[in-house]
């Protein structure tokens, strides 16, 4: 890590990633009253963005509902525009802390982690004793060479505690306890 930036206070849960599975992440730690930061190289739900305007989800709003807050449309699947306000909205509502147009540029392991953010505001580094990597499949995922990374899906590195996401929201509830043992069979661990 660069010397010559300094550290910000210790959180419990740094989230890489902005989208629909970061945000149920870090409103899951929030719920579990972890100090908790997700980070994004870009804006939220970014690659949502990208979608075609009109897009209608194949998906129905129960399964796209994150946080435990339901989709306040009438239709039975969200369009993409639909999908952003939401996003956005339980983003708001749950007062997820944020940390957008910062780029993670480093992670690396010091009894907890430090992870190194470009932005910006420069370079910042912040110690936290936990990584969760929800990075999506839609946009360009940035591969950040996780060691243990084997799972199409997710895995959690071998010998650590980083789960790495990014195809779905099946296991963000899960993805904050902590594992008896490492798992690598895409899950959180024993319960």
């Amino acid at each position: 890590m660069s010397s010559d930036v300094a550290p910000e206070p210790a959180l419990d849960l740094l989230v890489v990633g902005a989208g629909p599975t970061g945000l149920a992440i870090g409103a899951e730690a929030l719920r579990a009253g972890l100090a908790t930061l997700v980070v994004d190289r870009g804006a939220i739900t970014q690659a949502l963005q990208g979608f075609p305007t009109d897009m209608v989800f194949f998906s129905t709003r129960e399964r796209l509902a994150i946080a435990g807050i339901p989709f306040p449309i009438p239709e039975e699947r969200p369009t993409r525009r639909q999908a952003l306000a939401y996003y956005r909205g339980v983003a708001e509502a749950l007062r997820i802390p944020l940390a957008l147009h910062q780029e993670v540029v480093v992670i690396h392991r010091e009894g907890g982690f430090a992870v190194l953010t470009r932005g910006r505001g420069g370079e910042r580094q912040r110690a936290t004793r936990a990584v969760a990597i929800a990075t999506g499949y839609f946009d360009t995922p940035r591969r950040l060479g996780v060691p243990g990374r084997t799972g199409r899906r997710c895995a959690t590195a071998t010998g650590s505690r980083t789960p790495t996401t990014g195809s779905g929201s099946w296991w963000s509830a899960g993805a904050i306890r902590r594992p008896k043992r490492p798992s690598t069979s895409g899950g959180p661990g024993p319960r």
